[in-house]
Order: C-alpha cells, then structure tokens, then sequence
C-alpha cells in the first residue's frame, strides 16, 4: 500500500509540476540499475514530464575503467528500453 501510494505521489508530482526542470535520479554504479530504478525510469517516461531527466552514477571513481563502460553502456541501454 505504501509503495502503491508513493508511485501514485510521483505520477501526479511529474505531471503536474510545471516548475520542475531537472529530475535527478541517483543510481550506485557498483551494482548498476535495479528494479526501482528500471520502474522509476519507466515511470518518468509514461508521464511525458517536461523536465529534463539527468541520472547520476554515483561511486563511478572506485570503478576500473572496463567495468566501467559495461556499467555506463547497460544504463544506455536501459534508457532505451524504458523510453527515455
């Protein structure tokens, strides 16, 4: 219920707030995108929400640069798969 009831609050919040500009969504980068953060993607993009949609891989210095691109290149392409 109280998922639900927030997923309910973000819907109307992105919809309706025109003054919103930026969506900041903060993803650890030692573990990649998860299910919240694949729904929340989703989610902004069932919306239409004018604001610009920025994600911020956090932790991304303390990893080696070919895990790295993986991690970066799955974000693409779960972007891609969600619409944004």
């Amino acid at each position: 219920a109280v998922r639900r009831d927030w997923v309910d609050f973000l819907t109307k919040y992105l919809a309706e707030r025109e003054s919103l500009k930026v969506l900041f969504h903060l993803i650890d980068s030692r573990h990649g995108p998860q299910k919240d953060d694949l729904e929340l993607m989703k989610l902004y993009a069932d919306t239409k929400c004018a604001a610009q949609y920025v994600i911020v891989l956090t932790k991304i210095d303390k990893i080696d640069g070919k895990v790295r691109k993986s991690i970066v290149d799955g974000v693409r392409e779960s972007l891609v798969e969600c619409h944004c």
